[in-house]
């Protein structure tokens, strides 16, 4: 739901909306999101019993799955924070502090499951749960870090975010209005990710070779997905000031460019998953195995890919424009009813 926050509030600012009505959307929106991730979080606290004792092969799994679930769901509404947040630094073309916060994260998690999961000096080993409550101390550091670059950086310390509680009245349909438009984005990519992970677990029927191999592709594919993301969400923004500002000239410029930018980027990709398809495994694995399965799942990865970097691009042009509808509608159909079938 937060990516369609980003294209909402730049067209807020094309409009040259004043400071305190775009304040009182961020609050109502904020609000709701915030809201959502605290009944996520609470949701996984109430099933982490029965979801750990349905996957888990043994006692011991399972007591490590259900640690983990519930250390690691302490830190959702705060990573909920930070994906809201981050939306609004990037609406203003604020995006590098996201950057840095996102640079800072990788070492100081690796440090903290060092540290919790083995154990160091007085601190006991904890195993899954301390990779849970690493996992929620990084996410709650991310979401006071957005929060203060927010309140401190110059092109957005000016908005005087309320407390929601206080403004009912103004701020729920401003709390509607950010539903309608990412409700539709939300379910797209549960769906997404539906497929994804039903993926990996068809995949371990055929082995641990085949389960290394297929992790090893789909990781690096996601990866240099993220560039993709990243295109997306800035032509989502640009889209939203040109319609704010009503310049149809720059809104088709701005698709034009994000979409054709997005299309060089996918067949460079495929090119090196292409010419990277032994060399790629590699990196990861010396399993012989591993690397017969992994050298066919990189050529299915660039297959793939451009189809996958064509929908993410042209569905954040859809979002620019406040299109999120039809997205949905399409996500279903080619998750739901074609890949999820196609796949079993």
């Amino acid at each position: 739901m937060s990516l369609a926050a980003a294209p909402a509030v730049s067209r807020l600012i094309g409009e040259r909306t004043r400071r305190k009505d775009i304040a009182n959307w961020v609050s109502g929106a904020g609000a709701l999101a915030l809201a959502g991730w605290l009944v996520l979080a609470l949701l996984i606290e109430s099933l982490a019993a029965p979801v750990s004792a349905w996957v888990a092969p043994d006692a011991l799994v399972e007591s490590e799955t259900r640690a983990y679930l519930r250390l690691s769901a302490l830190g959702l509404p705060f990573i909920g924070a930070f994906l809201f947040l981050r939306n609004m630094l990037e609406a203003h073309s604020v995006s590098r502090p996201i950057m840095w916060l996102g640079v800072a994260a990788l070492p100081i998690n690796a440090l903290l499951d060092t540290l919790l999961i083995h154990g160091y000096g007085p601190l006991p080993a904890m195993g899954a749960a301390g990779c849970g409550l690493a996992t929620a101390i990084v996410q709650t550091l991310l979401g006071f870090g957005v929060w203060w670059t927010l309140r401190r950086h110059t092109a957005t310390r000016d908005l005087r975010l309320t407390v929601f509680w206080k403004e009912v009245e103004l701020q729920w349909p401003i709390a509607k209005d950010y539903l309608r438009l990412g409700g539709p984005v939300g379910l797209s990519l549960t769906a997404e990710s539906s497929l994804f992970a039903l993926g990996g677990l068809l995949m371990a029927r055929y082995g641990t070779a085949a389960v290394g191999a297929h992790q090893i592709c789909i990781t690096v594919a996601a990866l240099v997905f993220m560039v993709q993301v990243a295109l997306g969400q800035a032509t989502a923004v640009l889209l939203g000031r040109a319609m704010g500002a009503r310049d149809a000239e720059a809104l088709i410029q701005t698709a034009r460019l994000g979409v054709g930018l997005g299309l060089i980027l996918a067949l460079a990709v495929c090119t090196g998953f292409l010419l990277g398809r032994n060399a790629i495994p590699a990196l990861f694995s010396t399993d012989p195995a591993v690397l017969e399965f992994g050298a066919v799942f990189m050529v299915w990865a660039a297959a793939f890919h451009l189809s996958d970097a064509m929908q993410a691009i042209h569905a954040a042009t859809l979002r620019g424009i406040h299109e999120t509808q039809a997205i949905l509608r399409l996500t279903l159909v080619a998750y739901f009813f074609v890949s999820i079938p196609v796949s079993v």
